[in-house]
């Protein structure tokens, strides 16, 4: 149940939107600055690293100011805990693994012509564009995942808000009339299983790597394009022949029929796969309350009661007889009254 009171609520959603907008907005000027500081190769790199600087500023403002929250990595997520990399690595591998489940078909059906590109600048390109992904996943999913989200699980609660950041992702992918369909269902599914890794983990790691994982791999890996953006394919590139539903056409998996299912099943194996990230960081916290209770002395007492009337220690004991007198006194009196 949301304790907090309708001004708060109403406050948190207004961030939330607040958050988004500022988003676009930081995107206009980090492309505009990395126009003046960059040449064609560096272009996205210093975009997207920009675009990382100004949006973790806006939500130190943001937090500051409304919240009065001073640390500024902690509420967006970017926790330093223990294990951090390995959260990473299996959102990267889920990424991975559902992209590959994705294409299979296509692949088994030998409608995806490779081409390969071997050139030294390729390989310079390629190294570019990895940190470019890691970057851009990274800054979507401060947005997204770790500023937006929370805000709406306090507006909201979180079933509610996932499912309302789930439509805010189909709704923008809809932007254009020549977006497939499916490419719409894709994006909802997949912030939702974006917004489940966070939920289970609380963190920002294990989705930025299920981001990263589904775009590399997409990519890098198969050269295939992501959402038609065809950018980031320098070492392999990939031709799909078959229906239109099934490989996406010129939009790539993201618009593939088959994906939908196939995300749908990702949304299993992560909650699978996240339960003892669930357990160890989104289990409430019991608080005591109540009469304060010495359970010790309560199980004490207890074996005591169950072990029968408590035994007499052994040894000499003083017995005071009935009818004898107390002092030396008395027994003289008694003596010669009794003519001894």
């Amino acid at each position: 149940m949301n304790s907090l009171t309708a001004v708060q609520r109403m406050r948190a959603l207004f961030l939330g939107v607040i958050g988004i907008a500022y988003y676009y907005i930081a995107q206009t000027i980090a492309s505009h600055a990395a126009e003046g500081l960059s040449s064609a190769d560096w272009f996205d790199l210093v975009d997207r690293l920009m675009l990382l600087f100004l949006l973790l500023v806006g939500y130190g403002v943001l937090a500051y100011v409304f919240q009065r929250k001073h640390s500024v990595g902690y509420e967006l997520g970017l926790k330093v805990r223990p294990g951090l990399l390995r959260e990473f690595g299996l959102g990267a591998a889920v990424g991975w693994g559902t992209l590959v489940v994705a294409i299979l078909p296509v692949v088994i059906a030998g409608g995806l012509v490779i081409t390969l590109w071997g050139a030294p600048r390729q390989w310079f390109l390629l190294a570019l564009d990895v940190v470019v992904l890691l970057a851009f996943s990274l800054a979507e999913e401060l947005v997204f995942r770790a500023y937006a989200l929370p805000r709406l699980i306090e507006a909201f609660g979180p079933t509610s808000a996932t499912l309302l950041l789930a439509v805010l992702a189909a709704v923008l992918q809809a932007g254009s009339p020549f977006t497939p369909r499916a490419e719409i269902w894709t994006a909802f599914l997949l912030s939702w299983l974006l917004s489940l890794g966070y939920l289970r983990t609380r963190a920002v790691w294990l989705p930025w790597g299920l981001r990263f994982g589904w775009y590399a791999s997409t990519s890098l890996l198969f050269g295939l394009p992501i959402g038609g953006v065809t950018r980031y394919t320098p070492i392999v590139q990939s031709t799909e022949h078959g229906p239109d539903w099934l490989t996406g056409a010129d939009y790539g998996p993201d618009a593939s029929v088959f994906t939908i299912l196939v995300l749908i099943v990702a949304l299993i194996v992560l909650m699978k796969t996240t339960r003892d990230y669930a357990f160890r960081y989104a289990t409430p916290e019991i608080l005591p309350a109540g009469i304060p209770v010495d359970i010790d002395a309560i199980s004490k007492r207890q074996h005591e009661a169950g072990m029968g009337p408590a035994i007499e220690p052994a040894g000499p004991q003083l017995v005071q007889i009935a009818g004898l007198p107390a002092t030396q006194e008395e027994a003289a009196e008694h003596s010669q009254r009794d003519g001894y």
